[in-house]
């Protein structure tokens, strides 16, 4: 009998030691975790939601007053940080380099004199050609509906395959700026999409002269912190295959 006991001790005491001896690298040797439940964690933490990359787009968009959109059927695995560090450069090198110096002594004239309005327009560098320019695959630019004085701006880039549509003051002398809130998801062509689309096209209105600078970034356009200055004008409108496209 006492035999058997030291026996089952032993044999115990063997099997003690056999875990003991099982470091953390060797952990999986000596139990192996199924394959399968470690890519599914993996997968899970490295792969973010629609809605997820959807909140980051629109975050970074309204720094700009752009609208940005991911395709829905874009393959999500391919999103990472370099892919919104990429966006954000996309938006600001477009907005940024759309600055031209030479515009000033033009557009104070323009104050007084209509026929220089003409010349500003020219002078004024195209958002679109500076989109298509950046990488963009496509891009266009037409008159908003329900106002004259403001285009929209669109352009689809890929890898991810994403869509932006933004807008612009016709004439660039710092009186004015606009924005898009929101457009619907591009159907059809995506050389010449079919999208709805809101904004808010903001003016500055005064008997005051010289305007105040409002324009501190000489684009030609109000700086966003300078907006509740101004009069707003929200406006709607769709694009079709037959809107008219604004020349550049």
């Amino acid at each position: 009998m006492k035999r058997n006991l030291l026996f089952t001790f032993a044999s115990v005491l063997t099997l003690v030691v056999g875990f003991i001896s099982c470091t953390n690298d060797e952990f999986d040797e000596c139990f192996p975790v199924p394959a399968t439940t470690r890519s599914v964690t993996e997968a899970a933490d490295s792969t973010m939601t629609l809605e997820e990359v959807q909140a980051r787009l629109d975050e970074i968009g309204k720094k700009y007053g752009v609208a940005v959109k991911i395709s829905t059927d874009e393959d999500l695995s391919t999103v990472n940080e370099e892919y919104f560090a990429r966006v954000e450069d996309f938006l600001s090198n477009g907005i940024s380099a759309n600055t031209d110096k030479s515009t000033n002594n033009i557009q104070q004239a323009a104050f007084m004199n209509d026929n220089c309005i003409d010349e500003v327009a020219v002078a004024s560098s195209s958002l679109a050609q500076i989109l298509l320019e950046d990488g963009a695959m496509y891009s266009g630019k037409f008159l908003a509906d329900g106002t004259l004085s403001c285009l929209v701006v669109w352009a689809v880039t890929s890898s991810p395959r994403t869509y932006y549509v933004t807008a612009e003051p016709c004439i660039k002398d710092g009186t004015s700026a606009a924005e898009i809130t929101y457009f619907s998801h591009f159907e059809g062509n995506d050389s010449n999409p079919r999208f709805s689309y809101s904004g808010v096209y903001y003016e500055y209105f005064s008997d005051e002269y010289p305007i105040p600078d409002m324009d501190k970034n000489n684009d030609g356009i109000i700086d966003k912190e300078y907006l509740c200055q101004c009069g707003d004008i929200h406006f709607y409108g769709y694009k079709t295959e037959s809107t008219p496209e604004y020349c550049f």
